[in-house]
């Protein structure tokens, strides 16, 4: 009887259970993430707001890099049912599809995760369950604009702690699928999305080489680090590091932009840019690092108006 009354509030609803999205390459996920997985009952999946924050809301994220570093550890821990999440200074928000018999080990998981990067305790996590479509819709909103309400000064559209990017394809954290909120909000519109931001819809189309040439090493070397959520100077040689370094290559390549100049930019060799400029890059994230140039120009030319 429960699970029929369950499917009956469903109907009602208007939401539907979410199937989850296999991710692409399950190798890059570490022990917390294999916990994580979905489960198999996609009848039993609802929706659960998470709120995080510590016990008297001190701040647990100072910088833009801890924003980032936090939001690359949730989509690594929770990317099977992860939907939706934002991150500011003093808590965070998560957004997940699970059955509720998983909700306390996938709430578990993403606390002990962002302990060892926060600055300061957590204090119990906070859930809520979405319940209807409208609540879903307005949840997308109350995301998104996290930052502004709390009074960050940071870009929406280009916020390290906000799910926007990886939303419109701007950035590719291993873990994230944003097809997800589309199963769950069919009717959610990429343009409605950048209108939250106050973005034209021509911010986020891929960049071509005419618009790379024009944006400049410095603009595509910021923008592909952005594009695998990596820090701006690329310093080190880890995994994101080395792959937005590739694909600073590719782009300046395909922009015909001095090979010279992208060395003197990354702080490499000759040999170092012959080498990124030969090795495979994975077309979603060169797709997202053009994306992110013209997301940038965009800003650029907003700022300069």
């Amino acid at each position: 009887m429960r699970g029929v009354a369950s499917a009956h509030r469903s109907q009602r609803s208007g939401w539907r259970p979410i199937p989850p999205v296999p991710s692409a390459n399950r190798s890059q996920h570490d022990a917390a993430t294999q916990h994580a997985t979905a489960p198999a009952d996609d009848a039993a999946m609802q929706l659960w707001h998470l709120t995080l924050a510590s016990a008297s809301r001190m701040t647990l994220f100072p910088t833009s890099a801890l924003r980032l570093a936090a939001a690359v550890c949730i989509a690594r821990v929770l990317g099977p049912c992860l939907l939706l999440f934002a991150i500011v200074d003093d808590h965070v928000h998560v957004l997940i599809a699970c059955a509720r018999a998983d909700l306390a080990a996938r709430r578990s998981a993403l606390s002990r995760a962002l302990a060892s990067i926060a600055v300061a305790s957590l204090a119990p996590t906070h859930v809520r369950p979405v319940e209807t479509r409208a609540h879903l819709q307005r949840c997308v909103r109350y995301f998104l604009e996290q930052s502004a309400h709390h009074g960050l000064d940071v870009d929406l559209a280009l916020d390290p702690g906000s799910c926007f990017q990886d939303l419109v394809g701007a950035r590719c954290l291993p873990g994230f699928d944003p097809r997800r909120l589309k199963r769950a909000l069919p009717r959610v519109r990429r343009a409605d999305l950048l209108s939250i931001v106050g973005l034209p819809a021509s911010a986020v189309e891929p960049a071509k080489p005419e618009d790379l040439r024009r944006a400049g090493i410095t603009l595509i070397v910021r923008a592909a680090a952005g594009a695998v959520g990596a820090p701006v100077e690329l310093i080190g040689r880890t995994a994101r590091v080395v792959q937005a370094r590739r694909a600073s290559a590719h782009l300046c390549d395909e922009a015909r932009l001095s090979r010279r100049d992208l060395l003197r930019a990354l702080g490499a060799s000759s040999a170092a840019i012959r080498r990124l400029a030969h090795e495979p890059v994975p077309a979603p994230l060169l797709r997202a690092a053009r994306i992110r140039v013209s997301l940038l120009a965009a800003r650029v030319l907003s700022a300069a108006a």
